[in-house]
């Protein structure tokens, strides 16, 4: 059996410990447990993608492998994105950046497109508020770079008390007008409170209910700095 804890009296199993199935779950009449997920093989995954071959076709649209962070199951993805490929897919990758070389790169091989967050150019102050530096982030965004083709699209969420200032966002400015080629697109992405349910069920503190969306003409205000640096800008994509 996997890990729990107790949730509002209930027990949450995290099944990505757990090797076996899921019986007990169906069993509990009482839903003491619940199930948060479904096992699925990649071909299971891409018969459902498929299905929608038509629609990607006339919009231009394709795959998106998200999260969490999909990196953590680097090989599941990349045989997903390899196996999507195979269709004709167009694939995506939105990552944090936080994985091994060697998880991104076995990904990267299927990969057309990667929507890559960009969150703190302050090491401490990053490690401080993900509980990680940024230091594999920043090395693993020069890679990329440097030794592939590979579609970029930076995203930046503008957090109340972590990168809402105008230093924070000229420091990122900066950096990414120094990267080895061009970025096709750098997407502002204002904080909301659509999270906070994920934390309740986790049974996690969530200490950002006080904090107030970014006001319009702040984000327009980002946006008007990070074009400066020869990069193309939107808000909210």
């Amino acid at each position: 059996m996997g890990a729990s804890q107790i949730i509002d009296d209930r027990r949450v199993i995290d099944f990505s410990l757990c090797n076996q199935c899921m019986r007990c779950v169906e069993k509990c009449t009482a839903r003491a447990i619940e199930r948060a997920g479904q096992w699925k093989s990649v071909a299971e995954i891409i018969d459902t993608v498929i299905r929608d071959d038509g629609y990607y076709r006339s919009t231009g649209g394709g795959l998106t492998l998200s999260g969490g962070e999909p990196l953590r199951q680097w090989r599941f993805a990349s045989e997903l994105a390899k196996a999507a490929h195979s269709h004709g897919i167009h694939v995506a990758l939105d990552t944090s950046g936080y994985a091994s070389w060697k998880a991104f790169s076995a990904v990267l091989k299927h990969v057309d497109l990667v929507l890559y967050d960009i969150k703190h150019l302050d090491s401490a102050i990053h490690q401080k508020y993900t509980g990680v530096s940024n230091t594999q982030i920043l090395s693993n965004l020069q890679t990329i770079l440097k030794e592939t083709n590979t579609t970029v699209w930076i995203r930046i969420p503008i957090i109340p008390g972590f990168n809402q200032s105008e230093d924070a966002i000229s420091a990122i400015g900066t950096y990414l007008h120094s990267l080895p080629r061009p970025i096709e697109k750098v997407s502002l992405l204002p904080f909301h409170q659509y999270g906070s349910g994920k934390y309740i069920a986790l049974g996690r503190p969530y200490r950002w209910s006080d904090k107030s969306i970014v006001p319009e003409e702040e984000m327009t205000a980002y946006k008007s700095r990070l074009a400066k640096f020869n990069l193309q800008v939107e808000i909210g994509r």
